[in-house]
């Protein structure tokens, strides 16, 4: 099989202009040829960064270093190739979502920051139950789950 690279060009914005879509080339060996746009839409996207993220934080923990949000966007932005704004926002997403969490450092361990973003494990997909949207029934499976976040 011959390997194969992909080329995004971008063409620049011209003033008064409407935004010229991208160029996609795909080359194997010695062929070039043009292909259409990632069909992914904004969601998948933005769920592929945020795995990303998740992805580089567990990274990060397995070799010891415990980040909080502000280090996180401002000093790895470029190895995640990302805006800060944008992992800033990300981050936010990922922790009213529940799958990252803003935990305390442990005694002795505190320099400026007195949290670290710690990523929790997703919850299993279960099935949903007839008492699903009455209030006060929980399902046996819900109240199962270890490792949830602390409410």
């Amino acid at each position: 099989a011959i390997p194969q690279a992909a080329i995004l060009l971008r063409r620049a914005k011209l003033s008064y202009a409407p935004r010229q879509p991208d160029i996609y080339v795909i080359r194997g060996g010695y062929t070039f040829r043009h292909t259409g746009p990632d069909p992914r839409s904004e969601d998948e996207h933005e769920r592929a960064r945020m795995d990303q993220i998740m992805n580089f934080i567990k990274h990060m923990l397995a070799q010891g270093v415990r980040l909080s949000k502000t280090p996180l966007a401002e000093t790895y932005h470029k190895n995640l190739g990302m805006p800060v704004r944008t992992i800033k926002q990300l981050v936010q997403k990922l922790i009213d979502a529940g799958r990252l969490g803003e935990d305390s450092l442990p005694e002795g361990k505190k320099g400026r920051a007195s949290t670290f973003l710690n990523p929790y494990p997703e919850a299993p997909k279960t099935q949903t139950s007839s008492s699903e949207g009455v209030e006060g029934s929980t399902s046996t499976a819900d109240a199962s789950l270890e490792g949830e976040p602390p409410q």
